[in-house]
């Protein structure tokens, strides 16, 4: 499974990888959200991002913190 470190990210591989096998009946359903993330100058929102990938496939969200150092 491909590793992305942002979800536009995801979205860019998800087009490039998956989309060109979709029935077309998906693709059509899709052509708003691509149209969005390439060609408008707005940001397609991480819900409706979350929401594609996870119709296709299964999306996991890892959150890492790596502390500094506190002088208590």
């Amino acid at each position: 499974m491909p590793e992305f470190k942002t979800l536009p990210e995801a979205l860019d591989w998800f087009f490039e990888n998956v989309f060109p096998h979709l029935p077309t009946e998906d693709k059509r359903k899709l052509k708003d959200v691509k149209y969005d993330h390439y060609k408008r100058a707005t940001n397609v929102s991480a819900n409706r991002i979350r929401r594609v990938l996870n119709t296709y496939g299964k999306v996991e969200t890892f959150h890492r913190f790596e502390g500094g150092k506190t002088d208590k």
